[in-house]
């Protein structure tokens, strides 16, 4: 459990987890990615550290639907019952019940349905903490993966669209898409991106959008 920014804290993945991004709103906590579901004691106990009951997490936000960042969903929702928001292209995986993801089925894991409360859109808004997050459609990875950027704090929750030292997300799972991926780095790395928070990997202070422009090098010779 790393603290990256001021009310931002992280749980580093392990193995075939995502990171877990815990933000804490005041008195109450949301959260980005829910890992596999593996480690969520760890989350628990992190809002405890903060003087915070696990009640306290109001809302959780997927970056994508695949098994790493989406597993544990279930798990929060049936204990505290939080709002939950997904992009509008892939809340239908989640609520259909079919593996909490694209990526689950292949794997032989089977999901309970669960209620999407917040279909988000491109350009939607989403205040935490006071500051405002802005949801960006970055298809590539998959087709309704997002990224959240504070453009005034210059901090990019990148999901699996791109990571540290120039690496960038698979395409080779359903709805992934090479071309896709390039427009959506090269996006990116327009951006005033000072703090790059990956779905995957280390968090990058302070030099988020060198990584990200390296990304999109090397996402345009490889893919």
């Amino acid at each position: 459990m790393v603290k990256v920014l001021e009310n931002i804290h992280m749980i580093v993945s392990s193995g075939f987890d995502g990171n877990i991004y815990l933000l804490k709103d005041g008195d109450s906590i949301v959260l980005i990615d829910t890992g596999t579901g593996l480690y969520l004691s760890g989350v628990y106990k992190l809002a405890e550290s903060l003087g915070l009951k696990k009640e306290s997490i109001r809302k959780v936000i997927l970056t994508h639907v695949h098994i790493d960042h989406s597993g544990g969903l279930p798990g929060i929702v049936r204990e505290v019952s939080p709002m939950v928001h997904v992009y509008e292209s892939e809340a239908g995986y989640i609520e259909s019940g079919e593996g909490t993801v694209i990526l689950s089925s292949m794997m032989g894991v089977r999901f309970p349905p669960t209620k999407v409360d917040v279909r988000l859109k491109d350009r939607d808004i989403i205040d935490i903490d006071h500051k405002e997050y802005m949801v960006m459609n970055t298809p590539g990875h998959t087709a309704g993966s997002i990224c959240l950027y504070d453009e005034k704090n210059g901090v990019l929750f990148s999901g699996d669209t791109v990571f540290p030292d120039g690496a960038f997300g698979r395409v080779d799972f359903p709805t992934g898409d090479p071309d896709a991926l390039i427009r959506s780095i090269n996006m990116l790395a327009d951006l005033d991106v000072r703090h790059l928070l990956p779905g995957h990997m280390s968090a990058v202070l302070n030099e988020g959008r060198k990584h990200i422009q390296l990304a999109a090098r090397y996402a345009g010779s490889f893919l």
